[in-house]
């Protein structure tokens, strides 16, 4: 009897090693994987997304393909003249849907030109004449024109429209003046270091008269959704608290991007969204 006694207790304690050893290899994976999610999550976090709309048929091996972002929060707005546009909304639609006169490269940390062909600025620094491109049109084929232009600065700088910190940047603007079908005039009261980048509508695009035109300012403000632009990218649907798709625009006027079809997921939760 203590012999099988001895022998249950040896057991026993066999099996609570094994046990107690495959606790401790489970509580080193676990920390393991937080760690690797951590640094995937301060990665991921620490440098914002680039836009899609750089994403040539150079940098993508296979055309055709989907690319899926996963957002943290779901924008209020998709219209780029809105107080209620935030860094999530500028990053799904600003050169993707909206495109500017001019706009930054980042790599040598200047404007180039974009739907502008080029630009004059007078020996004072208080003119900068536009001349767009011929080759310009929106998603729908409609034509670029100076009239575009026009209306996209007048409806930011309209007080009954809900964009007063955008108009805010266009405060030292004395008037902007249409020359002919394809050449802008912007005039500042006085010369200001950042007039080019805010002339040239950086982080805003150029909206098409003819889609966006009201009467009432209301009839803009409510306008949250089906954004029509003249980028490489088309909206295609929001659905309300789970995404937002785009498709690549066919008709695009310049170098048509790789990534056929564009999807952002509205994903609360940090480490279900890795």
């Amino acid at each position: 009897m203590n012999g099988r006694s001895a022998s249950k207790g040896i057991f026993v304690l066999i099996l609570l090693v094994i046990i107690l050893f495959f606790q401790i290899l489970s509580r080193l994976q676990v920390n393991y994987f937080n760690q690797r999610l951590d640094l995937i999550e301060k990665t991921i976090f620490s440098t914002p997304p680039q836009g899609i709309s750089s994403m040539q048929t150079e940098d993508v091996e296979h055309s055709g393909d989907w690319l899926i972002w996963a957002m943290p929060v779901e924008p209020k707005t998709l219209n780029l003249i809105s107080v209620n546009v935030d860094i999530y909304s500028r990053w799904m639609m600003f050169e993707n849907v909206f495109e500017p006169l001019m706009a930054y490269d980042y790599d040598e940390i200047k404007l180039n030109p974009v739907l502008a062909e080029g630009y004059e600025m007078s020996d004072d620094g208080l003119e900068i004449t536009f001349t767009l491109r011929d080759d310009i049109h929106f998603s729908d084929g409609e034509p670029i024109t100076a009239d575009d232009v026009l209306f996209t600065y007048n409806t930011i700088i309209n007080p009954l429209i809900d964009a007063a910190d955008l108009a805010q940047l266009f405060i030292e603007v004395d008037k902007l003046e249409k020359i002919d079908e394809r050449r802008v005039k912007f005039t500042f009261k006085r010369p200001y270091f950042k007039a080019l980048e805010i002339a040239s509508f950086t982080n805003i695009g150029i909206f098409p008269k003819h889609i966006y035109e009201f009467k009432d300012p209301q009839e803009f403000n409510r306008r949250i959704s089906k954004p029509v632009g003249s980028g490489p990218y088309v909206f295609e649907q929001w659905d309300s608290g789970e995404k937002v798709s785009f498709s690549r625009n066919e008709n695009y006027w310049g170098e048509k991007p790789s990534i056929e079809k564009v999807i952002y997921k509205f994903i609360i939760n940090d480490k279900a969204r890795i």
